[in-house]
């Protein structure tokens, strides 16, 4: 497991899934899906779910956004992004740490 503290990363792991926890309007899912990755996103609030797949949908990307809460989520990926909480960083960490195999990154910005 690595942990990443930056804003841009070169990746050379298992990419085949990204996930964005916390993905809010789903811009980091978009874009990664752009870039040609399978990408998801899990968002808490119901309203920003409902606006990220707008959005998306209305761009021609596919990616799906699960509404819920990541720190319950069951679903797994091999790379991480969430511009966390401060007041959630240890517990982010945390999770990723529970969850994550060996070959998984999580950038936390």
């Amino acid at each position: 497991m690595r942990w990443l503290g930056a804003y841009s990363i070169r990746f050379q792991g298992d990419a085949s899934a990204i996930c964005e926890w916390g993905s809010g309007l789903g811009i980091v899912t978009g874009l990664a899906e752009l870039l040609g990755f399978g990408a998801f996103g899990i968002e808490l609030d119901t309203e920003l779910s409902r606006q990220s797949i707008q959005l998306l949908d209305s761009h021609h990307l596919n990616a799906p956004i699960y509404n819920e809460d990541y720190f319950q989520s069951e679903l797994r990926a091999g790379f991480y992004y969430v511009y966390c909480w401060p007041s959630l960083m240890q517990a982010t960490e945390k999770l990723f740490a529970d969850i994550a195999n060996a070959a998984s990154v999580l950038l936390i910005c």
